[in-house]
């Protein structure tokens, strides 16, 4: 795919004119623009050459660091309990573009602005309930599981997440010296 483009929308999404092959995701797709205005999620529409390609939505979301994979959470302190994410509430591709690269190219993008957005914000992960059925991509693509048992369980998702943290070698060296 030549020239992406990814802008926030700024209107509504007609449910007729997109379709990613999952109804439910359709459904949050057409119902984005609402919280895009009110700044709750902002939802971003993928597009080349005036052809919608696809869509994604980002909120924050506020962790306990107790419930954190024990990477994270073995970072908890009383000064620190919580930490925040990057939510990708969905990602979705219209099934006319499916299998091009478009669902890697929105990742990637969505983790360098996210990366972008940890030197000056206190963002330490960026998380997303994936579908089994593309757990393995997201696995592929650096994403890890909350909780491993999770595939194995009767939910249709699996919570994971990227690290965020900027300096690892930092909290290592001021672990030691402590």
């Amino acid at each position: 795919m030549a020239n992406i483009i990814i802008k926030k929308i700024s209107s509504e999404v007609l449910p007729e004119n997109f379709n990613c092959g999952n109804s439910s995701i359709n459904a949050l797709v057409s119902e984005s623009y609402y919280p895009t205005i009110l700044q709750h999620a902002y939802a971003y529409q993928i597009s080349s050459e005036n052809v919608v390609l696809g869509y994604y939505m980002l909120k924050f979301l506020k962790i306990k660091l107790e419930e954190c994979p024990e990477e994270i959470s073995e970072h908890y302190s009383d000064f620190c309990q919580d930490c925040f994410s990057v939510h990708v509430s969905y990602i979705a591709v219209d099934s006319r573009y499916q299998k091009k690269g478009i669902g890697t190219i929105i990742i990637k993008h969505i983790v360098s602005s996210v990366m972008e957005l940890c030197e000056s914000w206190p963002v330490r992960l960026i998380t997303l309930d994936a579908l089994k059925e593309r757990y393995e991509w997201y696995c592929d693509l650096g994403f890890c599981a909350f909780n491993e048992e999770d595939r194995d369980n009767t939910e249709p998702t699996i919570k994971m997440y990227w690290d965020c943290l900027l300096d690892p070698e930092a909290v290592y060296n001021y672990e030691n010296d402590v």
